[in-house]
């Protein structure tokens, strides 16, 4: 595949009865073994030897025979009645992925898996992997038409720069050339509107599907480093920026909050709104603060967050709030904090990244302690020992097959 600036995209086809990856690494072999009475069952083993003597009969034989089938089935009913996973897989350059540092995962409507690097961005379709673009892709999106979108950071030789858009067939590139506020883009959204919104370093840019409107300091954007951005329930625009608070865009004219109207600190690295409509931002130093509309209040380590470092935000089913730090993960219940560190289970207390499974199932991928699953009672951590690739994880996202593929640093991607 070849993109418009004419990068080399590498695709590996299936082979045998287990598809190789690209590199030619095996993911598996199917071999035939001519053993008597062997019974696999999802990495157990039933052996049942034959051995005659002048006395066996075929009676016996036959005995044999049934007995092992009848533990196949026990073990096979209770391989089936378990919850837990026996497996782990892990992919990496070998097999067809651009690079071993994976920072965002993403999958799209057609159930592939996107995964951006620091040297490129990889599709795989569960059988064949795709790269493309030797960039550091830094976030990835699906429009409302299906095409992907894909910030980036810096360019190596060979690769794009800027913001690539692939819509199935070929790579556009946007750079400073066309409009765009700044090549190293940081965050991406898409507006109830179908406008995308590009973070940069240099301000933060709108492309319409005609062409490019970018706002800066010089326009009301409270710094040019923009890190986050959310569209709230009323279509108002929020940015978070790397030291100059939070500001808000609501078409006409922006408005900006800083630690003088009450925000934790100026320097914000995530942004969600929960189901109720408040905003919440968590920083860099000072806490999480959450703006209702019209108020803000703002929660510390004093009042039951774990650290003021906070690094991810969450929201799950039941509309907890969960809150990666620096130091353990706290959970707010709109009435009181409760945090977890090592001490309670949790595999590291430098949580990164944090999902939410079909089951309910809360998942920190976390910086040198591998990935910890809490399911409301207890804890389980996933380590190298276990088959995670590396113990450094930065993203965790669950796909359509309910599968969780988890990004590290250096070790590739892990699929549990």
């Amino acid at each position: 595949m070849t993109n418009a600036a004419g990068d080399s995209c590498q695709t590996q086809a299936p082979s045998s009865q287990l598809f190789r990856c690209w590199g030619g690494a095996a993911l598996g072999e199917a071999r035939r073994e001519h053993v008597p009475m062997i019974f696999r069952t999802r990495g157990r083993s039933v052996i049942v030897r034959e051995t005659r003597s002048s006395v066996e009969s075929t009676v016996g034989i036959r005995f044999a025979r049934y007995v092992a089938v009848f533990v196949l089935a026990v073990l096979v009913l209770c391989t089936c009645a378990g919850s837990v996973r026996a497996e782990w897989q892990t992919f990496g350059p070998g097999d067809g992925l651009a690079d071993t540092r994976v920072q965002a995962i993403l999958e799209d409507s057609s159930e592939n898996l996107w995964f951006g690097t620091w040297f490129g961005v990889s599709r795989y379709d569960g059988v064949v992997w795709t790269t493309c673009c030797d960039a550091d892709v830094r976030a990835i999106i699906e429009d409302s038409s299906g095409d992907m979108w894909f910030g980036t950071s810096f360019v190596v030789a060979g690769g794009g720069s800027g913001v690539g858009r692939f819509d199935g067939v070929s790579w556009t590139w946007y750079t400073t050339t066309d409009g765009l506020a700044g090549n190293d883009v940081l965050a991406i959204l898409e507006d109830s509107s179908g406008h995308l919104w590009f973070g940069t370093r240099d301000g933060v840019s709108l492309y319409d599907g005609v062409g490019w409107t970018t706002y800066t300091t010089a326009d009301g954007l409270a710094h040019d480093v923009v890190r986050a951005i959310v569209e709230d329930v009323s279509g108002n625009l929020w940015f978070g920026t790397y030291g100059g608070g939070v500001s808000r865009y609501d078409g006409v004219g922006w408005a900006t909050y800083t630690t003088a109207d009450g925000l934790a600190d100026d320097d914000v690295v995530a942004v969600i709104e929960d189901s109720s409509g408040d905003l919440w931002f968590g920083t860099s130093g000072g806490g999480v603060s959450r703006f209702d509309g019209m108020s803000w209040t703002t929660y510390t380590s004093a009042d039951g967050l774990a650290e003021e470092h906070v690094q991810a935000i969450l929201e799950d089913s039941s509309g907890d709030l969960w809150f990666g730090t620096n130091d353990g993960v706290s959970r707010f219940d709109s009435m009181s904090w409760t945090t977890y560190t090592i001490a309670d289970g949790l595999a590291h207390n430098s949580a990164h990244a944090i999902a939410e499974d079909a089951s309910g199932n809360m998942w920190f991928g976390t910086y040198g302690g591998g990935v910890s699953r809490y399911d409301g009672v207890s804890w389980a951590t996933y380590t190298t020992a276990d088959g995670l690739a590396v113990d450094d994880v930065l993203a965790a996202v669950e796909d359509s097959s309910a599968h969780l593929w988890f990004g590290t640093y250096d070790g590739g991607v892990s699929r549990y």
